[in-house]
């Protein structure tokens, strides 16, 4: 069209708004456009023609949309149409990789994070039921409680480790509480159960909770003749009379003793609580109160994952008869012996094991 002269220049300064392509809407939304017409003389028929063309008002460089009275954003932020470009397939797979990336750094170090926590309460938990059962002990001329007492059938009177300590724990128990064989609910105290222990109660109740300490197993002599301690330095603290677990030397009540705190020659090696966490232990029952070895401990576990998830790395808490309690690895509890099943170390009262 280069016949076309333009002859005159004119520009309605009234603006329209209309519909913006590059929002896809109008209203006070659409662009600020002015018209402009341009004027030629067509050399044939010497008629005036106009074309009339549209341009974003003031605008030295192409801009977005904006309302009334706001600053126009340059287009070069923006995509090739003028609106914000939405990320590619490769930008969100970096994006996700980076993120897994940290969850990878980051997942393990809350999973330590928890495990500590649940650690901390447990030894909390050990450490306020070895100072209930020293001052048992010193009300008791030094002797410390019963592991166990079921002096009759299934249907009389049992009486766990924790029945004797109840009330030095701050809660007392009447003595038809200490002799059924769970206590209340109502009276439950939580610090029996370690907060790691998940394993619900394989029997179902209304007294019905799990306990997951135990007491280290004495040696006891299942013959009814003679003291069934007499090789009580070959085992633990926790000394039990049942009828059905055994032994049962005397129906006499006065021959049923316990431990004494004069006859440990090494408390800082000696066990008297430990964690037993399985879904058969019962608060103020007598199943699973003693606890022998380690392999008890691990019987308590479907696979050695669970018990390596524990408290991790398959660590257990163990409280000493000095009061001193330790998280620690099962096999720091072994001595001299090699295996996870030897009456030995600090399982027993002995010193040269």
């Amino acid at each position: 069209m280069s016949w076309l002269a333009p002859t005159a220049l004119a520009m309605e300064r009234a603006p329209l708004t209309l519909p913006s392509p590059l929002l896809g809407g109008g209203g006070e939304d659409g662009v600020r456009f002015h018209r402009i017409s341009i004027h030629a003389l067509n050399p044939r028929t010497g008629r005036p023609k106009s074309v009339a063309a549209l341009v974003v008002a003031r605008a030295s460089r192409p801009c977005v949309p904006v309302r009334t009275g706001e600053t126009p954003v340059p287009l070069r932020r923006f995509g090739v149409r003028g609106v914000a470009r939405a990320f590619t397939l490769l930008e969100l797979l970096v994006v996700m990789a980076i993120l897994g990336v940290l969850a990878a750094l980051v997942l393990p170090a809350v999973a330590r994070a928890k495990h500590k926590s649940l650690s901390t309460v447990c030894i909390s938990n050990s450490r306020q039921i070895i100072q209930a059962i020293q001052l048992y002990a010193s009300d008791h001329d030094h002797a410390y409680p019963l592991a166990l007492y079921k002096p009759t059938g299934s249907a009389g009177p049992v009486f766990g480790f924790d029945d004797y300590i109840y009330g030095h724990l701050g809660t007392p128990l009447s003595t038809a509480e200490q002799e059924s064989h769970a206590i209340p609910l109502a009276k439950r105290l939580r610090l029996l159960t370690c907060p790691a222990d998940k394993a619900p109660p394989l029997r179902s109740g209304p007294d019905i909770w799990r306990r997951t300490y135990s007491m280290a197993e004495a040696n006891m002599a299942s013959s009814r003749t003679g003291s069934p301690l007499r090789n009580i330095q070959d085992g633990g603290i926790g000394v039990y009379y049942s009828t059905f677990w055994g032994p049962f030397p005397s129906s006499n009540p006065a021959e049923h003793v316990p431990v004494t705190e004069n006859v440990v020659i090494d408390p800082l090696q000696t066990l008297v609580v430990v964690e037993r966490p399985h879904p058969n232990n019962y608060g103020g029952n007598d199943h699973f109160a003693v606890t022998r070895s380690t392999r008890d401990q691990l019987r308590c576990f479907r696979s050695p994952k669970g018990a390596m998830e524990y408290h991790g790395r398959g660590r257990f808490v163990y409280a000493y008869c000095d009061g001193r309690v330790v998280l620690q690895e099962r096999e720091k509890t072994w001595g001299r012996a090699t295996g996870d099943n030897a009456w030995a170390g600090d399982w027993t009262l002995r010193t040269d094991d």
